[in-house]
């Protein structure tokens, strides 16, 4: 039995967030940075001899190189660790890359390009990687490779790949790939939301997530794989570590007519969610066209929040069929208005509906808020 961690997906260095800007994005590179180095220290503290990285451990030409050298360094010192490493789209091994052209400690063996096979004796494991070299790579490559059989040693493939896919810019990979591929595990980054893929008692693949959310599409516990791979499989234990979570909370203002009504749900549906969180409201319902949402009174609900970010999706219980009809200035923007809220492009849609809120508040003589 070999107990090792995977991880992968940290994306240091990285510039954007979903709902974040300025000194908030700051702030995040900063959580992943330290988030990833409490994996190493606990790691250390655990005794853990061996860590896959699978992919996007930073983001090529965007990372500063004070963070690698850290990165390096806090590596160097734990020799009696061994880092697997392999580069993915974000951190793609170009001829300018930290990893070509900084020294990497001996207890790190990087896989930057075509296969290759790092045996470690003292741990009875073989590990089989490649890595991008290029942002984008569209073969195959897991479907052609095979794992040769060494007796009782275990076998680890590490990859960063796109599952489940036969044709992608990010190294496709299928069921029938995984299934037919000999190594014990299989050890995969890109996909940034924890996956098991194949096993149950015993799991033969598997998706650890980005080890900190990096936008609302990534809900739910971030962090690292903590296995036992034995021959056939891998026990793992799911650790959560990110330093924060996004959270999409559903509203009901159905039928409200004061905002006093619009605070107090919104209050009892934030409750449970720890400080410093990053937060999506989203407000469903049907309300009348007499009741104006305060935006600035709301976000007062988040202020404990590292992030509060507000969607209205309430409808307005206007009759639009009947104000829609005939062909006044009223009736032809509302027609207009519909045909773009039937697109399939959600933020389009979210856009057009508040556009449409807004101009019949207009059209009414009525002052224009946002709703």
């Amino acid at each position: 039995m070999l107990r090792f961690v995977h991880l992968a997906d940290v994306h240091l260095g990285r510039l954007h967030a979903g709902g974040l800007s300025g000194e908030k994005i700051a702030q995040r590179r900063t959580d992943t940075l330290l988030t990833f180095l409490q994996v190493l220290t606990d790691v250390a503290a655990q005794s853990v001899p061996l860590v896959l990285i699978a992919g996007d451990l930073f983001e090529h030409q965007l990372v500063d190189h004070t963070t690698v050298v850290e990165v390096i360094q806090r590596l160097a010192g734990l020799p009696d660790i061994t880092f697997c490493v392999c580069a993915g789209n974000h951190d793609y091994a170009a001829a300018n890359s930290p990893y070509r052209t900084l020294a990497w400690p001996a207890n790190v063996h990087l896989f930057l390009a075509d296969w290759e096979q790092v045996r470690l004796d003292h741990l009875g494991v073989t590990v089989h990687g490649r890595g991008f070299s290029a942002p984008e790579c569209t073969e195959a490559h897991l479907r052609e490779y095979q794992v040769p059989e060494h007796g009782e040693e275990l076998q680890i493939v590490l990859l960063h790949a796109d599952y489940p896919a036969t044709a992608s810019r990010y190294l496709p990979i299928t069921k029938t790939d995984l299934h037919n591929c000999t190594a014990d595990y299989v050890a995969l980054g890109h996909v940034h939301n924890p996956q098991i893929l194949m096993g149950d008692h015993l799991v033969k693949a598997a998706y650890s997530g980005a080890l900190e959310p990096l936008d609302f599409g990534e809900l739910g516990e971030h962090g690292y794989f903590l296995g036992e791979l034995t021959k056939g499989g891998a026990k793992l234990q799911f650790v959560p570590v990110a330093a924060r979570r996004y959270h999409q909370v559903l509203v009901s203002i159905d039928g409200v007519e004061s905002m006093d009504a619009v605070l107090k749900a919104a209050d009892a549906a934030v409750d449970a969610i720890p400080d410093g969180d990053m937060v999506r409201l989203i407000l469903q319902g049907h309300v009348s066209t007499q009741f104006v949402l305060d935006p600035a009174r709301l976000a007062s609900v988040g202020e404990r929040f590292f992030a509060f970010d507000i969607v209205n999706e309430a409808h307005y219980d206007a009759d639009l069929a009947q104000l829609a009809a005939g062909h006044s200035v009223r009736a032809h923007f509302i027609r207009r208005l519909q045909q773009q809220m039937e697109t399939d492009d959600e933020s389009a849609r979210q856009l057009a509906h508040q556009a449409l809120l807004m101009g019949l508040d207009a059209l009414a003589g009525k002052e224009v808020r946002w709703r």
